[in-house]
């Protein structure tokens, strides 16, 4: 079962900057993205000045690993110089019910 998540990233500063983007999903998940290779469940990016950097990332898992109907997922966008971070909750959907 694949689900899809849309991340939208606002580089505010007046310089391009490297953030790291980290999916803590469920073991087994298997996590690609568009445009952007994922590494250990870390994916590093470089959006420019003022700007907004759009990744579309997928999470597929086993449908017999699938414990219940919703599955808590964690992404979060760090800047590795600053330390600032800012972390979003979301879910990993079954379908089933």
């Amino acid at each position: 079962i694949r689900n899809a998540y849309t991340v939208k990233i606002l580089n505010k500063t007046n310089d391009a900057r490297e953030l790291v983007l980290t999916i803590d999903a469920p073991d087994g998940a298997i996590i690609k993205a568009i445009g952007e290779d994922v590494v250990d469940g870390e994916i590093r990016l470089n959006p420019e000045s003022d700007a907004v950097h759009v990744l579309r990332l997928f999470v597929t898992l086993p449908k017999a690993s699938i414990p219940r109907f919703s599955i808590p997922v964690m992404i979060s966008v760090m800047d590795p110089v600053s330390g600032e971070e800012a972390i979003n909750p979301t879910v990993f959907l079954s379908g089933d019910k």
